[in-house]
């Protein structure tokens, strides 16, 4: 059979009180457990489990521009894969959207191996399309989809055109009910002009993670960095 494993640290559900020791954080001491106790207790806290996460790969356009040897679109495939697997390990649940003007292809209500069977199969057959990510669609998608906060996750593209604009209209709208994040697979050639959009929407109070093998332009967009 399977065990349980609990990890205690940096999280977001209490799990349990323990005596304050040296270099503990003084925001996480309870006070009204001290104060009946007699003695300094800190809060512990592990990560979430059983959150809901939704990945969506944006197959239009976009996803049809090359970086190197491939299409952009593989690169958001094998993100997703990683993504899904990642999260699935933690106990979250997983839904994969890959769409364009219409849904592609999809995963829902899987688990475990088997999620990562299913999105190999569903994903495999998935191919650029050369027409626009419809935002409409994608928030009608989540909302119907999504009955409770999720963390969104949207791989897509910057480049800089006007459809730029609706994207972050659309995104800024999902993160009043979620979690949202923006992935996107980087094309070296075009480092400027993504680090500009990245720039704007930093600006515009859009968080964003970033994986790149490109230090200098990790430092000069990033807050923070993460090895």
């Amino acid at each position: 059979g399977t065990t349980p494993t609990t990890l205690r640290g940096a999280g977001t559900e209490f799990d349990s009180l323990r005596e304050y020791v040296v270099g503990d954080d003084v925001r996480s001491i309870d006070w009204r457990s001290t104060a009946r106790r007699g003695e300094v207790l800190v809060r512990t806290w592990r990560p979430e489990r059983d959150r809901r996460v939704l990945i969506i790969i944006d197959s239009g356009r976009l996803s049809a521009a090359r970086l190197g040897d491939a299409p952009r679109l593989d690169a958001q495939i094998e993100a997703t894969l990683l993504l899904a697997a990642l999260a699935s390990r933690a106990g979250d649940r997983v839904d994969v959207l890959a769409m364009d003007d219409a849904v592609r292809a999809q995963v829902r209500g899987s688990a475990g191996p088997v999620l990562m069977t299913e999105l190999a199969e569903h994903l495999t057959d998935v191919e650029p399309r050369l027409t626009e990510l419809d935002w409409t669609l994608v928030a009608s998608l989540v909302r119907t989809t999504l009955s409770q906060r999720a963390l969104v996750v949207v791989i897509s593209a910057l480049d800089g055109s006007a459809g730029d604009a609706t994207m972050i209209r659309t995104l800024a709208a999902l993160a009043r009910e979620h979690t949202v994040i923006l992935a996107s697979a980087l094309d070296p050639e075009l480092v400027g002009e993504v680090l500009q959009v990245m720039q704007d929407l930093a600006a515009s109070g859009m968080t964003m993670v970033v994986v790149t093998h490109e230090m200098g332009f990790a430092r000069e967009v990033g807050d923070q960095l993460i090895f």
